[in-house]
């Protein structure tokens, strides 16, 4: 498959994105391309391919830069940004995800930690961290004791080796890795493009900054050299207080970083793209996931009429993966998908899901959303309510639709009472189950058990979208469920490789048609029963916890 360049439409500078990009590509064996705006320009990571020729340093200096100053282009090797992301490098982490991926070659590695070892990383930036503001510290204080005793040189050599430390620091967790190095113009470079806020206080593009590094980087030739140098005290005392007015802005910029760091750690894995917040703000869209969903479209067009197909959710699928020498995968995908039709069909969604399932070797899954266009107009408020907000905020796959808001009201009222009634037929389900014990009511139960759990799932879903599904099998409830709570339902049921409970509880009123009644045990009923109750004890603390959200806010009385 030949991937595309997809810059997001709301970079400000999306067309000269676009250009660098394709220039790039075009010219360069590049493995993947990640773009990030800063706060004033943009980053663009290239990775390079391993049959790349060209000087890494020849790439720094190109006429690409020139004829783009607003945007930072950093160049590596495959083989850096392996090591660094098992090293859990920050700017690998923070930049090269796939939050940022913009460009992929086919069949190249896109670097992702199959362990991610967040303590580990953290510890270990804390560590470093914290021995160099022990070493800055230090010498800023030795340059206040050869200032009491006047020995300029000296004092100017440990603001040097101060300011450098500092530079040191921010480079490690906002650069490429730590950067070595005794000249304070080299070390500005490594960080001039991630550090704006700094060069408020000591800018080398000023005459004032420069004179200051200067001034520095001489006292540290003196004494290296064991040369003469005329020190000015009253610039001795100007620098000293940049330095640690630098020093001071430096340390809050490096705090920020450091929880935006581990912040990032937390959600590379599984970013929170999944959930109730679609019915607030916009889906963020992700490289790879956008891949797949053309593939995806393509899949449900062949097989079903469409009016369009809207993504309202997704999460990474089966990251579990065991334990290997490579420090890279391409992850499977769960997504949520809205489907209008244009033509009836039977039961169209499941066999979607079906399709894909099969398609990609259960490497992927959706849960689908279908229904007719023709008889949107005659749905309820609330349900238009929901089906707007999935197409304002979710990602618009295979067609180019132009999508207002529509003002539809959702009815709260009649949601809370919807879960209420729900809840109570649950109830009065468990409790007529409870009282079914003989050997010959195995499969009468498993069936009150079966509506028991679809009626309070169906109520949860009405309380938390408003929507009503007109699906009731159980994995697509749980599948709603899981996209609501983040949980999977199913657990209850499942065991390791047994999934005999599930099944059980897939028996709905129709089975007693023509099940053979004694075909099931009483015993495994009971257990099932068990975990009916479990799992609706763990749904009522989520929507009475939701109920009391609602109250406090006072959207319902």
């Amino acid at each position: 498959m030949k991937y595309e360049i997809k810059i997001p439409q709301t970079f400000p500078n999306h067309e000269e994105l676009g250009e660098a990009v394709n220039h790039l590509v075009s010219f360069l064996h590049i493995d993947a391309v990640y773009v990030l705006p800063l706060e004033h320009k943009t980053l663009v990571s290239v990775i390079m391919s391993d049959n790349n020729a060209q000087d890494d340093d020849a790439l720094h200096d190109s006429k690409l830069a020139d004829d783009h100053p607003n945007i930072v282009f950093k160049y590596f090797s495959g083989h850096w940004v392996e090591h660094a992301y098992k090293k859990g490098f920050p700017y690998f982490i923070m930049h090269c995800n796939a939050e940022n991926l913009v460009y992929c070659a086919p069949e190249a590695k896109v670097f992702h930690p199959v362990k991610l070892k967040t303590k580990y990383y953290t510890y270990r930036l804390r560590k470093r961290s914290g021995e160099m503001i022990w070493t800055i510290d230090a010498y800023l204080r030795l340059c206040d004791d050869y200032m009491r005793t006047e020995r300029h040189i000296e004092a100017a050599h440990a603001l040097h080796q101060g300011l450098r430390f500092i530079y040191m620091m921010i480079s490690e967790l906002h650069g490429e890795g730590l950067k070595d190095g005794q000249d304070l113009f080299g070390q500005y470079r490594w960080i001039a493009d991630f550090a704006p806020s700094l060069d408020e206080i000591i800018n080398p593009n000023v005459d004032e900054g420069k004179s200051l590094l200067e001034f520095l980087n001489a006292s540290r030739n003196a004494i290296i050299y064991k040369t003469k140098l005329e020190v000015n005290v009253d610039t001795l005392k100007k620098a000293n207080a940049k330095v640690r007015q630098f020093y001071g802005e430096a340390r809050s910029l490096y705090n920020k970083l450091y929880l935006d760091y581990k912040a990032k750690l937390k959600t590379l894995h599984q970013p929170e793209t999944a959930g109730l917040s679609i019915l607030e703000q916009k889906l963020p869209e992700d490289y790879f996931a956008g891949q797949m969903l053309q593939q995806i479209s393509g899949i449900i067009s062949t097989y079903i009429k469409t009016r369009a197909v809207f993504c309202f959710g997704y999460k990474l699928f089966n990251t579990q993966i065991k334990k290997t020498k490579s420090n890279y995968f391409n992850p499977g995908y769960h997504f949520y998908l809205l489907v209008y039709s244009l033509e009836p069909k039977d039961n169209p969604a499941a066999m979607i899901e079906a399709k894909v399932r099969d398609t990609f070797c259960k490497k992927h899954k959706v849960t689908v959303l279908l229904h007719r266009k023709q008889l949107m107009s005659k749905k309820r408020d609330s349900d238009r309510w929901f089906f707007n907000k999935l197409t304002v905020n979710g990602i618009q796959v295979g067609s180019n639709l132009n999508i207002t808001d529509q003002p539809f009201e959702r009815d709260l009222e009649y949601s809370v009472n919807y879960w209420r009634n729900r809840a109570l037929l649950a109830e009065s389900h468990f409790n007529t189950a409870k009282s079914l014990t003989n050997p010959d009511d195995a499969l009468l139960k498993n069936t009150l058990l079966h509506q028991a759990i679809v009626n309070c799932c169906l109520g949860f879903i009405e309380l938390f979208l408003s929507y009503r599904p007109n699906r009731v099998n159980i994995g697509h409830l749980f599948a709603l469920m899981q996209f609501i709570a983040g949980k999977d339902f199913s657990l209850y049921f499942r065991q390791e490789d047994d999934n005999s409970l599930y099944l059980l509880l897939s028996a709905n009123p129709d089975m007693i048609r023509y099940k053979v009644v004694n075909e099931y045990a009483i015993e495994d009923s009971n257990e099932l029963e068990l975990r009916c109750k479990e799992c609706f004890r763990e749904i009522k603390q989520l929507a009475f916890a939701k109920l009391d959200e609602l109250y406090k806010s006072h959207l319902i009385l």
